[in-house]
């Protein structure tokens, strides 16, 4: 066993640096975790081969390169420590801040607020990056449809009668629509959020049956087990689609998953919109 010597292993460092350099390749270190995944979930290998702009690698070990030689720093903004962030940096790199999670819960340390990053990752449209949890497109030509701050809904509609998609339904779809009995759903742990979901679904209550599954309410479903798919879908209409804040472009998989099995969500931030409307 031989042991390399501290400035070897640097020398070392800065030949890969400079030979990334000069193919043109881009090197990009995830500094920490994205809730404990080391590779972001941007998945393993060659995630790039698809990308228009390919000559790129992504670390997760900080010391395949010295760490002021990356040429992008990724940090999850949720679990950064101020004791944990480079001792050294060039004014030639980008420090990107990676944020998945309303502010309104998972607030910036005060630390990073003004000149630490140079960009942001984050599921807001105006990020230098942006991050969103859905993409949604035209069934027929595939073309982008959101989201968007202009949205055109009028690009992918297919102004078919409601007689017609009846008809042209598959008769597997219409089985399950009409083996469903209950109204109304919700699976929920936060019983606390700061958009005030709890305090509408309890007067909700009051009025139609909602059935709340998790700690917020009387019914359950193991996580083991597909609970849109086994439970939702085959006796539910509609589920209760609400964030646990209202935050610009903070629309989360809690408005996709109900759609993926065929049951209808219900956005708390369109019906107070409604009833502010009405008002």
């Amino acid at each position: 066993m031989s042991i390399v010597r501290e400035e070897d292993d640097s020398a070392d460092k800065f030949i890969k640096a400079e030979d990334n350099r000069n193919r043109g390749i881009k090197t990009i270190l995830l500094w920490n975790t994205l809730f404990g995944r080391k590779d972001f979930y941007f998945g393993e290998g060659d995630i790039f081969h698809d990308c228009p702009i390919n000559k790129c690698k992504i670390f997760n070990e900080r010391d395949y390169l010295n760490v002021e030689d990356y040429d992008a720093i990724l940090f999850h903004g949720n679990e950064l420590s101020k004791y944990d962030v480079p001792l050294k940096r060039e004014m030639k790199q980008f420090y990107v801040y990676v944020n998945l999670e309303s502010p309104a819960n998972r607030a910036i340390p005060y630390k990073y607020y003004e000149d630490y990053f140079n960009l942001t990752m984050t599921y807001r449209l105006d990020s230098d990056i942006p991050w969103t949890y859905n993409i949604i497109e035209d069934v027929k030509s595939g073309n982008f449809v959101a989201p968007s701050r202009d949205i055109d809904w009028n690009a992918s509609r297919n102004y078919t009668s409601v007689e017609k998609a009846v008809d042209e339904m598959p008769s597997t779809i219409l089985d399950i629509v009409r083996g469903k009995s209950k109204l109304v759903t919700w699976f929920v742990s936060n019983c606390y959020a700061k958009s005030g979901r709890m305090e509408y679904v309890q007067e909700l209550s009051k009025h139609i049956g909602v059935d709340i599954y998790g700690r917020c309410g009387t019914s359950s479903c193991n996580r083991s087990r597909d609970c849109f798919g086994d439970v939702i879908e085959p006796n539910y209409f509609f589920y209760l689609s609400f964030e646990n804040s209202f935050c610009d472009d903070y629309v989360t998989e809690k408005l996709m998953n109900p759609l993926r099995v065929g049951v209808f969500p219900d956005d708390l931030r369109v019906i107070v919109m409604q009833i502010r409307m009405q008002d």
